[in-house]
């Protein structure tokens, strides 16, 4: 009865972050990131605070705000505000209409086409104001600032009351810094590097008026064609004839959920009755779903009415969770999620994969052209998938990318998938992410954590190697993978990959006891050692100290057992535990036993096996039974030699 190492106590991943999971579920929901909550603006006090101006300014519109660009646009010394938002209105043109009276300098640089850019971005530029103020402002130039937004290159200094500037010294992006003097307040000047003088520059009319007003949304439209490009597998379709024989055959099938209060519904039916002899002559299956029992309060007869119009093809009634499904896979796909419309079409493809989503009625034509849209590589269905002609860029980076962006998607389905008590369909996804990018590694670490589940050890033992050949500093992997081979019987790897999991995460005390709980039958002297480090960090670890000294008890060495030291932990163990746990009071007998205490050891003995059994406890009986036995005698208990 060795206490050694529980290889079957397997470290589990963190679960996905819940925010991550609840901020993804909005934004596919259409709603928006902040809430709608209002614009803010702050003015620096100087005094290393800021006031908060939002509702004076005038700025703090309730809309889901995103890109912020400053510039001067009708050139009257003041910046003026574009801001762009994720919702309508799209786009804001802010004047500022404040202090006239106020002064300012732009400036715009440009940079001499070799050590520094033409448009000298990075460069940096100083402005001393003359004897009436005590601050240098300092301004850079910047090619992006904020999210998604490039202000304006001229550089706008902002001089309030002062009507003298000292001098200008820009440090240009090459290291090199030139002074520029003899500009005035209330002027535009261009900078052009290594000259030394201002050139100034008029400021001129803009020909483009633009008026206020509201924004009309674009007009929606009642179709929708979405190629696919991320395989995913269709639910299975048991349909079967009146002689109960499968209706649907390997072929390219298309999907078509309709309705029959839908109009559109009925005439896209009529389509495809007419094109029944090019549909089939093109191989392509068709499978009418009526989703009328969804809704009982407007069902009507689907049989009947594919009957009144001849319908040549398979038809049935969908039931709700083969709607949900196919709402899933779209949800899956689609960014913005919202509930199918009828008529609603998936084309699947011969392999099984979804190849094109049809909302709204569909076009023939265009579904015979799409047939053999889910062939070929992630490359080819990305381009036939482009809403714009044109080509791809064949970089090997960027290649790699979009295997990797492909990976992932598969990735983060297969992990829907084992959420949802898939194991199957998980495994599918987890190895079509390994297929695509053998280099991105959560794949890899989730499917050796599915096949460890299962129970299929050297499947996992494949997976977290090829992991961890990607990840070498993941701690949690490590330890993974030194049970695994723990349990495959490898003790010089899982000792090696227990080290690697202790090294990278010193402060986990289930690898540390785990490791000694390893060492034990191999190595005891080590393991005794790395017992008792560990519990000078962290004493209160039953299972530990329960551990030690049980080793300390029935080693079969005289150097490795310490009777005493055993008995004052067992003897701690049973104070804290209330003499109720029946693997304690068995560690606590074998201790007094050590020390020659027999009669302790029997009474503690029977007072374990009296306790109520459970099935743990079922497993020790047999083993406290032959210990009593030892202990009536008047013997000690060891372990054999092995630690068996």
């Amino acid at each position: 009865m060795s206490r050694t190492l529980d290889s079957s106590e397997m470290p589990s991943d963190p679960a996905a972050s819940t925010a991550h999971v609840a901020l993804s579920s909005m934004i596919d929901s259409g709603r928006s990131f902040s809430g709608q909550e209002r614009n803010c603006v702050f003015l620096n006090t100087r005094d290393g605070r800021f006031a908060n101006l939002s509702a004076g300014s005038g700025l703090d519109f309730p809309d889901d705000g995103r890109a912020l660009a400053v510039c001067d646009w009708d050139q009257d010394g003041d910046l003026d505000l574009w801001i762009s938002n994720r919702n309508a209105p799209r786009l804001r043109l802010l004047l500022n209409e404040g202090n006239r009276k106020n002064h300012f300098l732009s400036l715009r640089l440009r940079g001499n086409g070799t050590s520094v850019n033409r448009d000298a971005i990075g460069a940096r530029v100083e402005l001393i104001p003359g004897s009436k103020s005590p601050y240098r402002l300092v301004r850079s130039l910047r090619g992006g600032e904020g999210f998604l937004a490039q202000s304006s290159k001229w550089l706008h200094f902002g001089l309030g009351e002062e009507t003298d500037i000292a001098g200008i010294r820009v440090r240009w992006p090459d290291g090199t810094m030139e002074s520029f003097p003899g500009v005035a307040v209330d002027r535009r000047y261009l900078l052009l590097q290594a000259t030394g003088t201002p050139q100034p520059i008029t400021a001129g009319k803009r020909a483009i008026a633009l008026t206020p007003g509201p924004q009309e949304p674009s007009p929606s439209s009642v179709r929708a064609r979405i190629p696919v490009v991320t395989h995913l597998r269709a639910p299975r379709l048991n349909v079967r004839n009146r002689q109960g024989q499968p209706a649907l055959g390997k072929q390219p099938l298309l999907l078509n959920l309709w309705a029959t209060w839908c109009a559109p519904c009925l005439e896209e039916l009529g389509h495809l009755r007419d094109r029944a002899s090019d549909l089939r002559t093109a191989g392509l299956q068709v499978l009418a779903l009526s989703v009328d029992d969804l809704d009982p309060s407007t069902a009507g007869d689907p049989s009947r009415v594919t009957n009144g119009l001849g319908f040549p093809f398979p038809s049935g009634r969908a039931t709700a969770p083969l709607v949900a499904a196919f709402q899933q896979f779209h949800d899956n796909l689609v960014g913005l999620n919202r509930p199918l419309p009828v008529p609603t079409s998936f084309l699947i493809g011969s392999d099984g994969h979804i190849s094109v989503i049809y909302k709204g009625p569909l076009d023939v034509d265009q579904l015979l052209q799409d047939l053999t849209h889910s062939e070929g590589s992630v490359d080819e269905r990305l381009r036939r998938a482009a809403q714009l002609p044109g080509s791809q860029v064949a970089h090997p980076l960027v290649v790699r990318s979009r295997l990797t962006q492909e990976s992932s998607s598969q990735f983060r389905y297969g992990v829907a998938r084992r959420a949802g008590s898939d194991p199957e369909g998980a495994a599918y996804y987890l190895s079509a992410a390994r297929r695509l990018d053998p280099s991105y590694a959560p794949p890899a670490k989730e499917l050796a954590s599915l096949h460890l589940a299962q129970s299929r050890w050297q499947d996992a033992q494949e997976e977290l190697r090829a992991y961890l050949q990607l990840e070498p500093d993941d701690a949690i992997a490590h330890h993974e993978m030194a049970l695994l081979q723990s349990r495959l019987g490898k003790a010089e790897d899982a000792r090696r990959h227990f080290e690697s999991a202790l090294r990278l995460n010193p402060d986990d005390n289930r690898i540390h006891f785990q490791f000694a709980a390893f060492l034990a039958p191999g190595d005891p002297a080590s393991a005794v050692s790395t017992y008792r480090d560990g519990l000078r960090r962290w004493p209160d670890n039953r299972f530990a100290s329960n551990n030690l000294a049980w080793l300390l008890a029935t080693h079969p060495h005289a150097d490795i057992r310490n009777p005493a030291e055993s008995l004052e932990i067992a003897l701690e163990l049973d104070r804290k535990s209330g003499s109720r746990i029946p693997n304690l009071l068995d560690t606590l007998a074998a201790a007094q036993a050590a020390t020659g205490d027999f009669d302790s050891a029997a009474a503690n003995a029977r007072k374990a096996l009296a306790l109520p059994q459970t099935p743990q406890n079922k497993q020790l009986e047999a083993g406290l039974k032959a210990r009593l036995n030892l202990y009536l005698e008047g013997k000690p208990y060891l372990e054999t030699a092995t630690g068996e």
